[in-house]
């Protein structure tokens, strides 16, 4: 027997439909996904920082150099 809370409403999804299951099924797909994409974003956000700094680095290095 498994439960999942809806709007604050327990539901046995023993007791769901084919198509009940089918859009819990789906449902827990599109909210991993959105946790892989969040997870992703945030690496390329930091990779993007880190690369402005590098660059900027570089040039400061350049224009002493020069």
């Amino acid at each position: 027997m498994s439960k999942i809370t809806i709007d604050e409403v327990e539901y046995e999804t023993d007791d769901f439909t084919e198509q009940q299951n089918n859009i819990l099924t789906e449902l827990l797909y599109v909210k991993e996904e959105v946790r892989r994409l969040d997870y992703l974003t945030q690496v390329m956000n930091k990779r993007f920082k880190d690369l402005i700094s590098s660059l900027n680095t570089a040039l400061e290095e350049s224009k002493r150099n020069a």
